[in-house]
């Protein structure tokens, strides 16, 4: 009984429903000496880089990824010869990294504010430990589904443009969206197996503190996520880092072949056919933003897979690890906030669609779409009554294929 009371004085800084956890708890952290205590502070506490991190980088990250995704979704809906194949999955895609961004930065910035340590999943509770790591699985696998769908198309138009046009019109509108949404069922799949495999298990430790008032802030009981065994996290672990290095194997062969053909479509003007009319330019632009944004996908992405590959194999909690890992995960989130920048560098009918549709001036806007239809070919003046009513074909189909989402434009 004396031991018991013992218990209690050193906690009489929690209050009485804390005191009647810690007293059913499995596991107790005794940190009544000293020593103890500052090793776990020093250990687990936010340092001041995460404090910068958590109270500026996140936040800044989380503001421009918003306004740049919800910025593209405007143009795409907006205006008519936006609304392609490619951008069709890039639609999706910038969906699945606002929704990773708004529940990962948000999930580490709802932590900070609410606990001070930073491994303590309490606030996220036992729902939290299902739902988080779910949500975010959903997002990463879903993007790395749908750049190698964007790389796939885009490999088909680059590599095998009589294969792709003869699958033209609501053919292609059809395959683009069962596409699309294979990619989100199998993400869905991926991130249940994931998430029932090692996020099942939601434990409170209990925190004895030294009997003085300067640990009266400090909370008494902390918060864990875990797997219902390790070598379960370490087979789902295993399995997402396989599928990304297989995408990363199968698009650096698509980004290969492409640029290859694009150079080779470039060094000889002489073999087309037809003359020149823009639109192999535009596919041209277009195929290098896609390759320019996988690239940067899977650049940011691979620091922090072969991360949590090293630390799986050789499991070490060292500074260095920790501060690897959060340089890493900063660029995962970095990555689902610079798309829309990306598409705008590296293509000049983006930037052209985003000054269309945020120019305030009406003069502005008329002067952008003016520059945009310079693309379109016009029937040269010379031509004969049969190329004229060729080019009368072709202008009757380009109209038809404008419409609806998912046109055929590239």
């Amino acid at each position: 009984m004396s031991e018991l009371n013992d218990t209690l004085d050193a906690i009489h800084f929690i209050d009485a429903r804390t005191q009647s956890i810690c007293l059913t708890m499995e596991v107790t952290y005794n940190l009544t000496n000293e020593v103890n205590a500052q090793w776990f502070l020093g250990t687990y506490a936010y340092s001041w880089s995460d404090t910068l991190v958590h109270t500026i980088i996140l936040p800044f990250i989380l503001s421009v990824g918003l306004l740049g995704n919800v910025a593209f979704l405007i143009v795409v809906l907006r205006i008519e010869w936006m609304r392609t194949i490619t951008n069709c999955y890039l639609v999706n895609l910038a969906v699945a990294d606002m929704t990773f961004l708004v529940v990962s930065i948000g999930e580490k910035l709802h932590q900070y504010t609410r606990t001070p340590f930073v491994y303590d999943d309490l606030p996220k509770g036992p729902t939290g430990c299902i739902l988080v790591p779910f949500t975010k699985d959903l997002c990463f696998f879903s993007s790395l589904f749908l750049v190698t769908c964007i790389s796939a198309e885009r490999f088909n138009a680059a590599c095998r443009p009589l294969k792709q046009r003869q699958s033209k019109g609501a053919k292609l509108r059809a395959r683009t969206a069962r596409l699309a949404t294979g990619a989100w069922v199998l993400s869905l799949a991926m991130a249940s197996l994931r998430v029932s495999a090692s996020c099942c298990r939601y434990r409170v430790y209990c925190l004895l503190w030294p009997d003085n008032d300067a640990y009266l802030d400090y909370p008494g009981v902390v918060g864990e996520c875990r797997p219902a065994a390790e070598w379960i996290a370490i087979v789902a672990k295993s399995i997402q880092l396989v599928l990304f290095v297989l995408a990363m194997a199968v698009n650096t062969a698509f980004y290969v072949k492409i640029t290859r053909a694009v150079q080779c479509t470039s060094a000889r003007p002489h073999a087309r056919r037809v003359p020149s009319t823009g639109s192999s330019s535009i596919e041209a632009k277009i195929t290098r933003m896609v390759v320019a944004t996988g690239v940067v996908f899977f650049l940011c992405l691979a620091p922090y897979e072969l991360l949590s590959a090293l630390v799986m194999i050789l499991p070490t909690f060292d500074g260095n690890i920790v501060s690897a890992m959060q340089v890493c995960r900063m660029l995962v989130h970095l990555n689902s906030a610079i798309n829309p920048f990306i598409y705008n560098v590296a293509n000049p009918r983006y930037r052209r669609a985003f000054r269309v549709v945020f120019t305030c001036s009406r003069a502005g806007r008329t002067r952008e779409f003016s520059q945009n239809t310079k693309d379109v070919p016009t029937r040269p003046p010379n031509a004969n009554t049969s190329d004229r009513s060729t080019f009368l074909k072709q202008k009757s189909h380009r109209g038809q294929s404008t419409q609806g989402f998912c046109s055929t434009n590239l």
